[in-house]
């Protein structure tokens, strides 16, 4: 969260993938930034399809006591109660959500609008 918000102040547009837990972590990072500048994205994917999606075998390590502290298997996660977006993984395709993703960012004048970012057009379009 603090290199975030470091590039942040540099005026870089900053995404981050954090395997965040709790609730009072993310509020905490969030309360790095002003006001309407933290979009929370919640990967909503049920525990069964995480787990067959798993290359490295993490989970079945874990279920067998390899990896203590397993996020959403042997340790808790606490689901945002009110994220910027939540992008069902289960039930849409990679081009769904990162359409969904970039729509909802937009809509949050996080990013600039397409007309702006014509390179940006074209790959979410589809074309080459």
């Amino acid at each position: 969260g603090d290199a975030a918000k470091v590039l942040f102040d540099a005026g870089q547009i900053v995404v981050c993938a954090f395997v965040s837990p709790f609730r009072k972590d993310r509020d905490a990072i969030r309360e790095l930034f002003p006001e309407g500048r933290f979009f929370e994205v919640f990967l909503d994917c049920p525990l069964h399809v995480c787990e067959a999606r798993d290359p490295k075998g993490l989970y079945e390590r874990a279920r067998r006591g390899e990896i203590r502290d397993f996020t959403g298997l042997t340790a808790r996660y606490e689901v945002p109660d009110s994220p910027n977006i939540i992008l069902d993984t289960q039930a849409d395709s990679v081009e769904e959500c990162v359409l969904g993703l970039w729509s909802g960012l937009r809509g949050g004048s996080l990013v600039p609008s397409v007309d702006r970012a014509p390179h940006l057009s074209a790959q979410l379009s589809g074309e080459r």
